[in-house]
């Protein structure tokens, strides 16, 4: 296939706004309405993918992993844009809060990016990906926010975190297909999530859980083996995906930095790290009280051994 710019670019186009737009709606119809559509993609999702026309011959469905594994991260994403769509409405029932489920959803994502780039190749992209989860908020910081005549879902996260989660999928992406292949697929998840947060980071949980969900069905809807999601290769691997993933390792750097300074400073806890390290802290202390104490009853169970032995001397002691 011959590349042609004006066509790529053009389906790059159509892509990123389909996806910004059925992201959008996810969030401006009734939110009953949005999680259902979500519900009911989950389940369409399985027989489409067992049963797309665009499957080649020769291949089962039911034994080929690449179906088996795009069918279930399918449903999962379809899944958890309908949780992400539905948080806000169960917090007005009796449904426990389970804000760390939200945390969980971001979290699994970064996760299962890692461990399809770590059956490619081990890369510094993974140690990135690491940090974005050891930097993100902690699940009681997890709140509802207010626009307009409805209430979402928000996570303060920055738009540093948010830069390096950028750079970060994006370099995954052209890694794990080795080229700059999925380009229309990849262009449509990352431009159509900024477009929908608005310069709002907060809704970035909301906006990635959204388009993932649209991109991710789009996709699938067209089948996994469509050849719209396999443009020929604008840049090679070296030319592109290495200078990408090397900024957002460097970014990360000085964020981890930051991050650290902060919390030695205030102490405050707003990351998963901040968390760990406040408990390991105050393990420490907690092991330095207890051996503290432990060497002043040893201390007194000297001086009262002495005591003793200078009663059965005869010797009386001292007041």
């Amino acid at each position: 296939m011959q590349f042609n710019l004006v066509e790529t670019i053009s389906h790059i186009s159509i892509a990123v706004a389909s996806v910004a737009l059925g992201g959008w709606l996810l969030c401006r119809i009734p939110p009953r309405l949005s999680v259902m559509l979500c519900l009911l993609a989950a389940l369409v999702i399985v027989p489409l993918n067992l049963w797309h026309p665009t499957i080649p011959e020769g291949i089962t469905a039911w034994a080929e992993p690449r179906i088996i594994f795009q069918t279930f991260k399918g449903v999962t994403v379809a899944l958890s844009a309908a949780f992400i769509l539905a948080w806000p409405g169960l917090q007005k029932s009796s449904f426990p809060r389970l804000s760390w489920l939200i945390i969980g959803i971001l979290a699994l994502n970064i996760i299962e990016a890692l461990l399809a780039e770590g059956r490619k190749d081990l890369t510094i992209n993974m140690v990135t990906g690491l940090l974005l989860i050891s930097l993100m908020p902690t699940s009681n910081r997890v709140s509802l926010a207010r626009e307009g005549n409805r209430q979402r879902v928000s996570l303060p996260v920055d738009w540093i975190w948010i830069l390096i989660y950028v750079l970060w999928n994006f370099a995954f992406v052209l890694q794990i297909t080795g080229q700059g292949r999925w380009i229309v697929f990849n262009f449509s998840q990352i431009l159509a999530l900024l477009l929908l947060i608005r310069l709002v980071p907060d809704r970035f949980i909301l906006a990635r859980g959204t388009t993932l969900f649209v991109a991710t069905f789009i996709w699938q809807v067209h089948g996994i083996y469509d050849p719209l999601f396999a443009e020929p290769d604008i840049w090679s691997e070296r030319e592109l995906m290495i200078p990408i993933r090397n900024t957002a390792f460097a970014i990360m750097v000085v964020y981890l930095f930051m991050s650290l300074r902060r919390f030695h400073r205030s102490g405050d806890v707003r990351t998963l790290l901040d968390a760990g390290l406040r408990h390991l802290r105050d393990a420490l202390d907690q092991s330095t009280r207890s051996n503290d104490k432990q060497g002043v009853d040893t201390d007194h169970d000297v001086a009262d051994t002495g005591r003793d032995k200078r009663t059965v001397s005869g010797v009386k002691p001292a007041p």
